[in-house]
């Protein structure tokens, strides 16, 4: 997974995908994904939130834009991560 696409390659996109096709391999993964659905596999939580994070950045033109002008830039994952963790703190303000 390179650091540029992290997002689109965790939920199985092109970087020009459309907000529906995006739309649909969340929810196709995240059913897949979901803990109530894996409850012998203390993964699945993890990966769900991922899947989730992904989906919350990409599905918002805004922050798609800013995530992928960041990476582009970028290209660092310990920037990511911190890109990751600001935008997960807006989404909670």
């Amino acid at each position: 997974m390179s650091v540029d696409t992290a997002f689109y390659d965790l939920l199985g996109v092109d970087k020009d995908a459309s907000t529906t096709q995006i739309k649909k391999a969340y929810y196709k993964l995240a059913r897949e994904w979901h803990p109530d659905k894996n409850p012998d596999d203390p993964k699945a939580e993890d990966k769900f939130k991922e899947l989730t994070q992904a989906y919350e950045v990409l599905s918002d033109t805004e922050k798609r834009e800013r995530y992928d002008k960041y990476v582009t830039e970028n290209r660092n994952p310990l920037l990511l991560s911190l890109f990751v963790i600001s935008s997960s703190f807006f989404l909670l303000t």
